[in-house]
């Protein structure tokens, strides 16, 4: 989603000076609890915590509204960068230099509290976007899922559905799932597994060559490329295939593997 558009047409004019003037009425807004108010107006702007000096323009609650959920979208997806072990400095330079890319315009013109309502639905759509490509979504809601850091999952909790990660970058390791098809695709690793653990102890493989073999392998035997075939991605029918398919082989292996540590 590349946007063309004069973006000044949307970028609301602004003054960093005191006193403030509200936009709609140009009476002086008054300062209290932390941000600008004006009350025949019902117009809000923030202000520096120390110097009390206006952030941006001010806005009625629609558009209020609508800056403070682009704040909340670009706050999760700033999270998740500095999650995945971005300092936050630098997630914010890269989150920024996406959305300015998409907007087709350079970074100095980038501060939401000046941003009008046309430019924060934009704003809104790009980070979606741009969310989606880094935060798995829900695949019983469509929502975004949440990153829970003490948990290492991401996860929707309306719909009781979560995925593991990486232990080294955070990356999802498959497709989010419910408890039905998390105790599937649990079962079905451990009629899998076995096969290539075999496979690595015997042929002084790494695991990542063992699995690799061994995934290449099942997807053969399912009919699947191998960029498809991976147990974190399957729903309950395909792990109840993968059970069948290994189950002839599955005691043998284990025995082996037994031998193999005594």
């Amino acid at each position: 989603m590349t946007v063309i558009l004069d973006i000044n047409k949307h970028i609301l004019p602004f003054s960093a000076k005191v006193p403030v003037v509200c936009p709609y009425c140009k009476n002086e807004a008054v300062f209290k609890a932390g941000l600008w108010h004006c009350d025949p107006c019902n117009a809000y702007g923030k202000a520096d915590k120390q110097t009390r000096l206006p952030l941006g323009t001010m806005a009625k609650s629609v558009l209020w509204n609508e800056r403070k959920l682009v704040h909340k979208s670009y706050g999760a997806l700033l999270q998740y960068h500095v999650d995945q072990g971005l300092s936050k400095n630098k997630a914010r330079t890269k989150l920024n230099a996406d959305i300015c890319s998409k907007l087709n315009v350079k970074p100095r013109v980038f501060n939401f509290d000046r941003f009008d309502e046309t430019l924060c639905g934009i704003v809104l759509k790009i980070l979606s976007e741009l969310s989606k490509s880094c935060v798995p979504t829900c695949p019983y809601c469509s929502s975004p899922s949440v990153f829970i850091q003490s948990k290492r999952i991401f996860r929707c909790d309306p719909c009781d559905a979560q995925v593991g990660v990486h232990k080294h970058n955070n990356q999802p390791l498959g497709s989010l799932a419910n408890a039905d098809l998390r105790q599937a695709r649990k079962k079905a690793h451990s009629y899998f597994d076995p096969l290539w653990r075999l496979k690595m102890e015997r042929e002084s493989l790494s695991s990542t060559k063992a699995r690799k073999s061994a995934y290449e392998w099942l997807a053969a035997e399912m009919g699947l490329s191998v960029e498809e075939c991976h147990i974190g991605e399957f729903n309950e029918g395909q792990c109840q295939e993968v059970m069948r398919i290994c189950k002839p082989y599955i005691r043998n292996v284990m025995q082996k593997l037994e031998a193999l540590k005594s």
